[in-house]
């Protein structure tokens, strides 16, 4: 686990919460892909 202090502005604590919004906001639902999409592994009967 990393820890990070805010000591000045735009440093890495800034950049990394940045950084991580923008994972969180632009990511996909990768559950739900995987509901929609049937089982590769399934064969039938």
């Amino acid at each position: 686990m990393m820890r990070l202090c805010r000591y000045q502005d735009d440093g890495l604590f800034d950049r990394f919460g940045y950084h991580a919004s923008e994972l969180w906001s632009n990511g996909r639902d990768v559950w739900a892909e995987e509901l929609r999409r049937p089982a590769e592994s399934a064969s039938p009967g």
